[in-house]
């Protein structure tokens, strides 16, 4: 049924690229539609990257191998990664707001005095204003404050806005991005590629997950100010836009420079455990063996990803530093023999099991 599958990828098609089209790698009934996994922004950006430029070294295509590998043997991991990235998958966004907001060295005041000044001012109308339920004398100045606060929340509503609508427009991103790395962190990986991604997440025990769900708490404050009558109360008496904007400016000062890094181990992650899913979904697979050195490509019992398994018909071939010509009659199986060549090429170059018995490639 993975024909059926709504995700093909199609937005990755691109005709001026050299193979992806006419080996059916994006697309209704495609090696993405097939294969995919990922759910997140990233994720998906990752593996059709990896798809379009299998451009690795011998050294990361074998450590590549290990992590697919082991993924492949870690099925409660990978669906429960999966099974988080898709609850909220329809109300996700383009993270790239986040990640420029974040990375952006900038603050809503340069002066901490000032900072200080607003945090502290609504502490000064409120104390002003219960004084009057004991003594008028201070009606007036208690008043004035009131109103200069007013005043300081207009002065600040568009600027305040523009760093708040950037949390509040990506809450589904950061409840599920909290969710993938808990999962993510309670996993102990053996091979060494995997154990990289994780330790380029969690550098400082578990400082990353603690960011994340720091900033979606930030975001729950951030939305009490959706309901009108609330927003009015919030701010006319605490600043509340104010006091939400400093937070996300604490937050990012300390974490805002590695957000990137962990979006993109959770994609990476995703993208690797698409490949992995090759030895689970198809029957006759094995890892290539992939040398440096003069052109060769040799494969026994060679099969199309695509083709169902009691369908597919499987071939040798041995191309040995050579021009090899395939010759036949129409109808014969030329074309799909040599996307059959093609399409294992990009899984081999990954890293990623193909479709046959033996295969040995430079």
């Amino acid at each position: 049924d993975w024909r059926d599958f709504p995700d093909t990828g199609d937005e990755f098609q691109d005709s001026k690229h050299p193979y992806t089209k006419d080996l059916d790698v994006f697309g209704k009934n495609s090696v993405f539609q097939l294969l995919n996994r990922t759910h997140t922004h990233n994720g998906r950006l990752r593996f059709a990257e990896n798809l379009k430029y299998p451009d690795f070294s011998l050294a990361e295509i074998k450590e590549r191998s290990e992590g697919i590998e082991e993924l492949s043997g870690l099925l409660d991991f990978t669906e429960d990664l999966e099974a988080v990235a898709e609850i909220n998958q329809s109300n996700m966004k383009d993270p790239e707001k986040l990640l420029e907001y974040a990375e952006k060295n900038s603050r809503l005041f340069s002066s901490n005095a000032v900072r200080n000044i607003i945090r502290i001012f609504p502490l000064v109308v409120i104390s002003g204003l219960v004084s009057l339920s004991f003594t008028k004398a201070f009606l007036i100045p208690a008043l004035l404050l009131f109103l200069a606060q007013i005043i300081i929340w207009f002065v600040g509503v568009v600027k305040n806005q523009d760093a708040l609508s950037i949390v509040n427009y990506l809450k589904y991103n950061l409840i599920t991005y909290a969710g993938l790395m808990r999962i993510i962190e309670k996993e102990s990986f053996k091979s060494s590629y995997l154990k990289a991604v994780r330790s380029a997440m969690f550098k400082d025990e578990s400082s990353s997950l603690r960011a994340i769900n720091m900033l979606s708490k930030l975001t729950g404050l951030v939305n009490l100010r959706v309901q009108g009558i609330l927003n009015v109360l919030l701010n006319a008496f605490l600043l509340w836009d104010y006091q939400c904007v400093f937070l996300l400016e604490d937050w990012k000062s300390h974490y805002g420079n590695e957000v990137r890094g962990w979006l993109n181990g959770i994609g990476e992650l995703e993208a690797l455990s698409s490949f992995a899913e090759i030895g689970n979904v198809l029957k006759g697979t094995n890892f290539s063996k992939i040398s440096e050195g003069k052109l060769k490509f040799q494969a026994k019992g060679l099969g199309h990803p695509l083709i169902a398994d009691k369908l597919r018909v499987a071939n040798d071939i041995t191309l040995d530093n050579e021009i090899l010509i395939i010759t036949g009659s129409n109808m014969s199986g030329k074309t799909t023999f040599l996307r059959t060549i093609g399409i294992n090429l990009i899984l081999a170059y990954n890293g990623a099991r193909s479709v046959c018995e033996e295969l040995s490639v430079s």
